[in-house]
């Protein structure tokens, strides 16, 4: 008879002395704790297991992130631990929380006339979200304190995407006083919106943050192939320390590269079309390579639409996000054999076998958005597989220099591998 698995079992199988020390060690100096990695390095895991614990306990939890298509995973992340998941821990990104927090407190009205006032120009969509509702939600919680639900834990994931003050003036005043605590997980480094150089330790003190000591730091990449750090080292030191970018990454174990790990640069001039040859590399993982779930991954909506719209008509079942909000939210890991999304709704998750298209590489923001997509590989014992498709020739040098499979190709009458395939 098969023993009972306990969670402490499962936390000291899963988890390794760093992380298994943030998701059972209660604060002791500070209540609020601040935890800063390379990808990989476990992160997310550990604040789940934090989750779990103090769910265990009794404990009420909100975890809350930026990226709608995350929630998906740290649920997973969360189940792994503690199944089902209790309710008394709720998982919200920030501005859907803000909603929730309208509705459980009687403000919907002041909430649509929100939308409304941005709806008829008074302030713009950046104004909205970072300004507009944060600024709403605190003036519920200064004034309304006793119809405005509170935890004993929040917990943020991808602290980094988050703007300061929206810590500060509004999510603070949901913990409560006694023994409430929170935790901030952040990697500088894929900075895609342009948010992370706002939390330094100035900032964390001046707007009364609450995070103060020294960060926990976790190194080590438990995720990432041995063969993709050094990629990863080199376009860090090529392009993000350029525009003066923050550079953390994992550092080397000792394990050897897997030989079944293959790393494919594809080279696109303007004249060729970089849907068709996206579409190539999928066909050809998918029909060649036999494997069964793929993911790819684009900068921003429009050529991903296309990519999508022409995989769609070859016959081949495909699940994107690209502009749908509700597919967002229905994210999950083996969704579909072939899953398109943004960079940014791909942040945080992970996949081994991957394709990455690039298109420009002109600022900070484009390259921890490259770093960021490049990042999301996971290791697989079969091999894991990563092709970025450039039509970016500023990145020419580096792919031919960085990868060991590298391909041009100049004009439409050369040929793309598996070019007559169809699903």
């Amino acid at each position: 008879m098969q023993q009972n698995v306990t969670l402490e079992d499962k936390l000291k199988q899963d988890l390794d002395g760093q992380q298994y020390t943030i998701a059972t060690d209660p604060p002791e100096k500070t209540r609020f704790r601040r935890v800063r990695g390379p990808a990989g390095s476990g992160k997310s895991i550990a604040l789940a297991g934090r989750a779990a614990q103090l769910a265990s306990e009794g404990k009420v939890v909100l975890i809350c992130n930026f990226n709608i298509t995350l929630l998906g995973y740290l649920k997973s992340l969360v189940k792994n631990f503690i199944d089902p998941i209790p309710p008394h821990i709720t998982f919200f990104h920030f501005h859907r929380w803000c909603r929730h927090i309208c509705e459980r407190t009687g403000f919907m009205k002041e909430y649509k006339q929100l939308q409304q006032d941005l709806r008829h120009g008074y302030f713009t969509h950046d104004e909205y979200f970072d300004y507009k509702m944060p600024e709403l939600l605190c003036s519920i919680y200064d004034n309304n304190s006793n119809r405005c639900p509170t935890y004993d834990a929040i917990l943020l994931d991808e602290g980094h995407d988050f703007k300061p003050h929206w810590w500060s003036d509004v999510l603070r005043k949901a913990i409560r006083t006694e023994g409430g605590e929170a935790l901030f997980v952040c990697d500088k480094t894929q900075n895609i919106y342009s948010t992370a150089e706002a939390w330094t330790d100035q900032t964390m003190q001046g707007l009364a943050c609450g995070f103060n000591g020294p960060w926990m730091e976790l190194s080590s990449s438990y995720r990432l192939p041995v063969g993709l750090i050094s990629i990863l080292e080199h376009f860090s030191e090529e392009y993000l320390s350029l525009y003066g970018g923050d550079i953390n990454i994992p550092s080397k174990e000792s394990d050897q590269p897997n030989l079944l790990d293959r790393f494919r640069w594809v080279q696109v001039s303007p004249e060729k079309s970089s849907v068709d040859v996206c579409v190539s590399e999928i066909e050809y993982l998918r029909n060649e390579m036999n494997i069964n779930e793929v993911h790819f991954l684009s900068p921003t909506d429009r050529i991903g639409q296309e990519v999508v719209r022409e995989i769609r008509q070859r016959g081949g079942e495909i699940f994107s996000t690209f502009n749908d909000q509700e597919a967002k939210l229905k994210f999950r890991p083996g969704c579909a054999p072939i899953v398109a999304t943004t960079v940014h709704s791909f942040k945080g998750w992970e996949a081994s076998h991957l394709i990455v298209y690039i298109d420009k590489i002109e600022n900070l923001k484009d390259c921890a958005v490259f770093y960021t997509a490049l990042s999301r590989l996971k290791k697989n014992d079969k091999g894991a597989v990563l092709t970025v498709v450039s039509s970016c020739p500023e990145l020419k040098q580096f792919g031919s220099s960085n990868f060991p499979e590298f391909l041009s190709i100049e004009n439409d009458n050369q040929d793309l591998i598996m070019s007559d395939y169809t699903f």
